[in-house]
């Protein structure tokens, strides 16, 4: 996750905790520099799905401001499926999927190596992928992004990948 960083901002301090009465934090970062951090899988473990990121900003008068963003294992997207994709000789549409595709990445490579990520701009859901290579598989996935309130006003962020599907563009 990322952020942007205020002006007069000297530090962050990062914690993660579970949600609930008796929940310790089991991560904590000081003055911490960068404006973008990488939640690691490892710490939705023991059954734990959602936790809670306090980040504060320290600033040089000594004063900090605070916010706190939830996070889960549980907002993964439903898997595409090929039944609900209008597959053409050079483009793949969207039309069909039930709820809007705002971020979708594919790729020739399974491992997502050189993907290319499309963006949906004007709201409301992508329609399509173009300038596809007819009869060549691709690898998809998609995304569905979250507004979040920053000190500039709202921004659009990035959730969860959904799972990947395999679909070959007609001759």
């Amino acid at each position: 996750m990322s952020w942007s960083k205020s002006p007069g901002c000297t530090g962050y301090n990062i914690t993660y905790t579970g949600i609930g009465k008796n929940s310790k934090a089991f991560f904590k970062k000081t003055d911490y520099k960068k404006t973008s951090i990488t939640v690691n899988r490892s710490y939705f473990k023991n059954n734990i799905n959602i936790i809670l990121v306090n980040i504060a900003a320290n600033y040089k008068t000594g004063a900090t401001e605070a916010t706190q963003i939830v996070l889960s294992l549980d907002n993964r997207p439903p898997k595409m499926k090929k039944k609900r994709l209008n597959i053409k000789k050079k483009q793949i549409s969207f039309e069909k999927m039930l709820i809007p595709v705002d971020i979708v990445q594919y790729s020739k490579n399974k491992s997502f190596k050189n993907a290319k990520t499309v963006w949906d701009k004007k709201g409301g859901g992508l329609k399509a992928i173009k300038k596809l290579k007819p009869n060549t598989t691709y690898y998809i996935r998609y995304s569905i992004t979250t507004d979040v309130s920053t000190l500039k006003g709202y921004k659009k962020i990035g959730g969860i990948w959904s799972k990947t599907i395999k679909v070959k563009t007609k001759k």
